[in-house]
């Protein structure tokens, strides 16, 4: 007697699931989604996030530098 997933060709093993990643982070890091915000480390307290704060520095710096330059 065969699966419906043998008979499909997919893997049984293979899950679908809904993902967040961080655009600014330097590899696609992947945070799942289980339905609750308190479970997503960048959902409710990100101002603390060293990748946020990072972000935010060098965008200050680049657009500090952009504006010298102009002048």
């Amino acid at each position: 007697m065969h699966s419906i997933s043998m008979m499909s060709g997919t893997c049984p093993f293979l899950k679908q699931v809904l993902l967040y990643y961080c655009s600014v982070y330097p590899t696609k890091k992947m945070v799942a989604i289980n339905g609750s915000s308190t479970n997503n480390p960048c959902s409710m307290d990100y101002h603390q996030c060293p990748v946020y704060l990072e972000f935010i520095k060098q965008s200050k710096e680049k657009t500090k530098s952009e504006k010298k330059r102009r002048e």
